[in-house]
């Protein structure tokens, strides 16, 4: 199995329209002479912990999330039972990410709710 690599969360912005960048000296955001900007799309980079493939999901930002996770736990959420923007359904199963294939192969050949060692022994098998 290709070592693991952290997820990579990045925020692409999107001006309001007009909207220029202050002087460093400006007044601060809170003041009505700076107009806001707001965040149109988060994208998830990833890797699947079976082939290794990257892959990029988008956070939904109109779903609510339990209060007080932190970021890199939403960039997961996006990930399980979700979509990727290449094609097919991704999940994290026993804290492996895994792309369309992988999950396919690791749903075919576990129990529902498999375990660490199962899913690890599954890729195993199949992918490496």
């Amino acid at each position: 199995m290709p070592a693991r690599t952290p997820l990579r969360v990045s925020i692409v912005r999107r001006y309001m329209a007009m909207c220029q960048m202050p002087p460093r000296n400006a007044p601060s955001a809170a003041s009505p002479d700076v107009t806001p900007m707001s965040i149109e799309n988060v994208r998830v980079e990833w890797r699947c912990d079976g082939c290794g493939k990257l892959l990029h999901s988008d956070m939904e930002l109109s779903r609510m999330r339990p209060k007080g996770w932190a970021l890199m736990e939403e960039a997961e959420d996006a990930i399980r039972g979700g979509t990727c923007i290449e094609g097919g359904h991704v999940s994290v199963q026993a804290e492996h990410h895994l792309c369309p294939k992988c999950t396919r192969l690791v749903d075919k050949s576990t129990p529902d709710l498999p375990t660490r060692e199962q899913v690890a022994e599954a890729l195993k098998r199949f992918v490496l």
